[in-house]
């Protein structure tokens, strides 16, 4: 197979790169042209790899290439390719390798659409994010192979706050206000109770409130009803005292 290499952020894919592969180098985004679908004729075809940047391929005025829908645009990300197939009137891909990265040491950058596999990343290396799912750039987003939204996703922000799968996964206690009802997996709280409540070792709860009556106790619905519910599920840690029991927040 031919080979030819763009190194500068743009070019146009013509009749005599059929049969090739064309290795787009440049670090940032490369724009890829084509001529005219009618010109190319049906049966053209050629092999994109994006080696370093992101490959954007804009066919000839308003001809359409098929990634997964039909549109004016398509996009390969680093460290992928795509076989692009000619009808003669539009264009289509095949065989899209979406970009899997093993590595052992040093960053990676995992750009949106791409995926990362390794058993560890060594010598002070880093996974790093870069347009991710919701369009932010600040968060590393990891998640079970073939799983798909949000199920078992672990979620690492650039302020060191991790997330479990919508469930917020604990390092420290970071609520900063009296009414503060969303405290992280994990954490710890002095719970007051009542006569009536039981509160044997691992006993669930779910209705713990902010006491209604000051601003310095959590306390079951038994004691009182009035405040707001704590969010998520809690479970008895053992006895402070005979109107306290220490709880943790589990779910």
């Amino acid at each position: 197979m031919p080979l030819r290499t763009v190194s500068g952020t743009s070019d146009t894919l013509v009749a005599s790169d059929m049969g090739t592969a064309v290795i787009c180098t440049n670090s940032g985004t490369t724009t890829l042209g084509t001529s005219a679908a009618a010109s190319l004729g049906a049966g053209w075809w050629c092999e994109v790899r994006a080696q370093a940047g992101v490959v954007n391929i804009d066919p000839n005025s308003s001809e359409q290439i098929s990634f997964t829908a039909a549109a004016t645009t398509g996009s390969i990300q680093r460290y992928s390719s795509a076989k692009i197939v000619c009808d003669g009137t539009q264009f289509f891909v095949f065989t899209y390798q979406n970009g899997t990265y093993v590595a052992s040491s040093g960053d990676v950058l995992v750009t949106s659409g791409q995926r990362f596999a390794t058993s560890s990343v060594s010598s002070g290396g880093a996974i790093l994010a870069s347009g991710t799912s919701t369009g932010s750039a600040s968060n590393v987003r990891l998640r079970p192979d073939g799983a798909t939204g949000t199920t078992g996703e672990f979620i690492v922000s650039t302020s060191g706050q991790p997330t479990w799968n919508a469930g917020l996964l604990s390092l420290v206690n970071t609520a900063t206000t009296t009414n503060a009802t969303t405290m992280e997996i994990g954490s710890f709280i002095s719970v007051v109770y009542a006569g009536g409540d039981t509160v044997d070792r691992n006993t669930s709860y779910s209705t713990i409130r902010l006491h209604g009556s000051n601003n310095t106790s959590y306390c079951t619905t038994t004691v009182n009803n009035t405040g707001n519910l704590i969010t998520g599920t809690w479970r008895c840690r053992g006895i402070i005292s005979a109107t306290q029991v220490l709880m943790e927040r589990v779910s």
